[in-house]
Parts: C-alpha cells; structure tokens; sequence
C-alpha cells in the first residue's frame, strides 16, 4: 500500500493493512513500505510485490517496476478517477483494479459539499474532475476487501506462488514518507 503526504493520502493505513491481514489469513500478508528512500529502494519495493495498493498520483508510475501478473490497485479520491495507470498496467501486463470513494468526509480544499453529485448529474465530472484530486482516501472495508480478493483469485489463477511466503501473497502499503517524516 502506498501512502504519500499531502492531501492526497490514505486516513488511516494501519487500520487497512491490520484489516486485510485479519481478512485474509493465510492467503495474505499486508504490511506497510516506506518510499521515502533512494530510487533503488523504491524499485525493490515495487518489484517485491504481489499486489500493491497506492493513491491515484505520479508515484504510480513505479509500476513499471513490477513484474507481469502481478496486481495495481489504485485508489482513487472521491469524485476523481484518471485512466493513465490502467492503461499503464495492460502495457506492462500488471493486472489493474480500481477503488473510488464516494464520500464527502474528505473533500479537496474549495470544493463544497454536494458538488461531486451534482457534477455527475449535470454530466460534467469528466471535465470537472481535476478540482476533487487533492482528497484524503478513505475507503471503506467493504470497497477494499473485494479488490484485494479479486487480486488473489487472478494470481491464484496463473497458479502463482512466492518463494517467500509459499501460500501466502505480499500485499504492499507503500508509504512515501517515514511515519512522524516532516
């Protein structure tokens, strides 16, 4: 999973990563990576994983260090979704799923409540969509777990298994920054 500062950031990704391993015992095992070092570090991380969770940004573009029929999810923020690293993973054979968060607890700062709906509505949130970017990420159990699960059926699939963790897949919280990092 990965974590990066600023706005665009997961609330709470201890509570995801102590859930997915509760969730998925024995198929997974979910910890938290720090990319707040050197580029060699990052493309280790990257490469390492089964399935990596991150927020929608430029840091999703370490993709391409992740090997074939491996899994992306790519969370996004409420009201926000982007194109560019699904089409990213079916170049780089990396299987690709999404999570939005519809919810207005996190909304970007200037974007009023109740204006993610109406965008839709009207039929504009594709051309408006930019100015709901910068939202915390939230996402509820129940919008993660069904990613996760499907991610660990397409690599059950291919008959995948990890030298490493043997019955186990490596799920990844990536952060960019060390906890308590200014």
């Amino acid at each position: 999973m990965v974590q990066r500062k600023g706005g665009r950031r997961f609330y709470h990704p201890e509570k995801i990563v102590e859930q997915l391993n509760s969730w998925f015992k024995g198929k997974l095992h979910a910890e938290i990576s720090e990319t707040g070092c050197p580029m060699k570090c990052q493309i280790e991380v990257f490469f390492q994983a089964d399935i990596l969770l991150t927020p929608h940004g430029a840091g999703a573009t370490n993709m391409i260090f992740m090997r074939p029929r491996t899994v992306f999810i790519e969370a996004f923020p409420p009201y926000f979704l982007e194109c560019m690293f699904m089409n990213l993973a079916n170049i780089m054979r990396v299987h690709y799923e999404s999570i939005t968060v519809y919810n207005e607890t996190f909304l970007a700062k200037g974007v009023n409540s109740g204006a993610g709906e109406k965008h839709y509505e009207l039929g504009i949130i594709l051309r408006t969509r930019r100015r709901f970017i910068n939202a915390i990420i939230d996402p509820s159990p129940s919008v993660v777990f069904p990613a996760v699960d499907n991610a660990i059926e397409y690599l059950n699939s291919y008959r995948y298994k990890r030298d490493v963790f043997q019955d186990n897949f490596l799920f990844l919280l990536v952060c960019c920054e060390k906890q308590g990092a200014k």
